[in-house]
């Protein structure tokens, strides 16, 4: 008798304990000459706006999924890690933003390593035009010393495991994503309309997956990365084909799902533009598009 009673007495409190996780965070904060009366927590299935005081406080209650978000006051934002059960605290100042965000508070260390992460990617890239206009050799020593120097920063922080990898696969997608453009952009900075890479630069590119649809939701480099892979395949197709068309061939790359919905939902508008196609391209874009909740906004 007495086994059967501690052994309901472990199931109610296992019970207990499932019932009081916490599924909100709470985030406050102090904004120094602020330019807004509000602060806004987004991504793309969640928008709260939080009211500043007139003393340039905040306070809320937000019920979360945890990850990814990004906080906008004014015309400036960065991007935040949020999880459920946190209390988080952030100070900044309006007339300096990126340089003066500051977190404390529970859950304070992963959001100051991406504050911090922007900064170094940002003070060390410098000058766009100076940038890019380095011959491939400084480039790719200029990038990788970027990587480098992230890399290291993570990994001297005390953050939260899955975190961590997500951080350490953004600084390879950033490298990647770096080497993609780098023809394109140093003909323009550069002055030189018919530069073309050599086959060492090529030696130098970095293999990844272009189907990762958790790296998709989550990591908004490696979103970036895969809109450049797009729009390069785009800008390959031949001049006979028309340009909705060219898009279509681009997106065979990716089976149907995430990714291949969200490529082309954000083309939607150049594909049914009035022309001689209109119907053809609407049929592929509803055909194309698994998610049907994005076909209303086709009609």
């Amino acid at each position: 008798m007495k086994k059967i009673i501690l052994i309901f007495s472990v199931l109610v409190l296992c019970a207990c304990a499932k019932q009081e996780q916490i599924n909100y965070l709470v985030f406050s904060g102090t904004i120094i000459n602020s330019n807004s009366d509000s602060i806004i927590v987004s991504r793309k299935d969640f928008r709260k706006a939080i009211a500043i005081s007139e003393k340039g406080s905040f306070y809320d209650t937000l019920f979360i999924d945890n990850g990814y978000y990004s906080f906008r006051i004014g015309r400036e934002s960065s991007a935040l890690f949020l999880q459920n059960g946190k209390s988080l605290n952030l100070n900044i100042n309006i007339e300096e933003f990126d340089e003066s965000i500051k977190y404390s508070g529970i859950g304070a260390a992963e959001n100051n390593v991406l504050a911090s992460t922007y900064l170094v990617e940002e003070v060390m890239m410098g000058d766009p035009t100076e940038f890019y206009s380095q011959d491939e050799n400084q480039f790719i020593s200029s990038c990788k010393a970027i990587k480098d120097s992230i890399v290291q920063l993570i990994n001297n922080q005390k953050i939260d495991a899955n975190f961590k990898a997500d951080q350490l696969n953004n600084a390879k997608y950033n490298y990647a994503r770096q080497l993609l453009i780098y023809p394109t952009y140093h003909r323009h900075y550069a002055d030189l309309p018919d530069f073309k890479v050599s086959a060492d630069f090529i030696s130098n590119q970095v293999e990844f997956s272009i189907n990762d649809e958790n790296a998709f939701k989550n990591s908004s480099a490696y979103v970036d990365l895969i809109n450049t892979v797009f729009e390069q395949k785009i800008n390959e197709a031949p001049d006979s084909i028309s340009y909705s068309q060219a898009i279509f061939n681009a997106t065979v790359e990716w089976p149907k799902g995430l990714i291949r919905d969200e490529l082309l939902n954000d083309m939607a508008a150049y594909i049914i533009s009035p022309n001689e196609e209109l119907e053809t391209m609407y049929q592929f874009l509803i055909n194309a598009v698994s998610d049907t909740s994005y076909h209303a906004k086709y009609t």
